[in-house]
């Protein structure tokens, strides 16, 4: 059985749930998980009412359902189980978290996954801003485990990313990878403007075949073929029931090396549509 959590009224004011941590919570009723506070706004409320709370964690899953949108903080720091979002999640999803597994089936805003050492996310919507990055005076962002996106992703996706594989469906926004330190971003659509600004490794996969997104001059093209990993996560993301276009094995990559104005060992990889 799942503890459910579902909102009795129209949620107004941001609410942060940081303090709903599923090991915490596996070992309480729901009477007592009630008496838990949340803050609304700028005051603590005991999360009973502001929720109905219904059934228990003995499975370790936690299921968040209607209006969440102004919702902070889902499962961030979560250590092991699942959480499963049924709609759109508010700020700092899974942000930090260190193992485990959350799924939304709307949009998530912006900081989804920020800083995560481990576990999966799988967002079946849009992601804000800085999603998989690092908060502004941090030195490293996501430095594991995998932040899965269908929809489209904002500004600073990856920024200072460390370790970890980052998928994305759709588009994302300006300075996807920047100061990108190591790890793997997979697009299928196409980065905005200052894609891998200041990266000094790590990689950047672009499928959309000729994408016409701006490269910076200090990358240089260094090779075109097809690096052996590409099939490989491929199908790894295909396992996860996150299937991105289907890549020939005789298709055409331009490799792009750089910053140079860094340590100038990161990628951008992108499709071409060459024979």
């Amino acid at each position: 059985m799942s503890l459910v959590f579902c909102p009795r009224i129209p949620l107004v004011l941001p609410i942060d749930v940081a303090s709903l941590q599923l090991e915490r919570l596996s070992t309480l009723s729901p009477v007592q998980v009630a008496e838990i506070p949340v803050w609304v706004g700028n005051r603590p409320v005991p999360c009973g009412e502001i929720f109905e709370i219904t059934g228990s964690a003995t499975d370790s899953t936690l299921i968040f359902e209607g209006d969440c949108e102004k919702l902070k903080s889902i499962g961030a720091g979560l250590r092991h189980g699942k959480i499963h979002v049924r709609g759109n999640a508010g700020l700092h999803l899974g942000a930090q978290m260190q193992g485990g597994e959350i799924l939304v089936t709307g949009n998530a805003g912006d900081w989804a996954g920020a800083e995560m050492k481990n576990g999966r996310i799988q967002i079946l919507g849009n992601a804000g801003n800085g999603a998989g990055a690092a908060y502004p005076g941090s030195k490293r962002g996501m430095t594991g485990g995998e932040l899965l996106i269908s929809g489209n992703a904002g500004d600073g996706l990856g920024v200072r990313q460390r370790r970890g594989l980052i998928a994305v469906r759709g588009h994302t926004g300006a300075a996807t990878g920047a100061s990108m330190i190591a790890g793997t971003i997979i697009i299928s659509g196409q980065p905005g403007e200052q894609c891998g600004a200041g990266m000094k490794r790590g990689s950047i996969l672009v499928l959309q075949a000729d994408a016409s997104f701006p490269l910076a001059m200090t990358f240089r093209l260094a090779a075109t073929g097809q690096p052996t990993f590409i099939q490989l996560y491929l199908r790894h993301l295909r396992s996860l029931q996150f299937p991105l276009p289907e890549i020939p094995a005789q298709s055409h990559f331009h490799i792009y090396r750089g910053d140079s104005l860094t340590l100038g060992l990161g990628e951008i990889i992108c499709l071409t549509s060459l024979p």
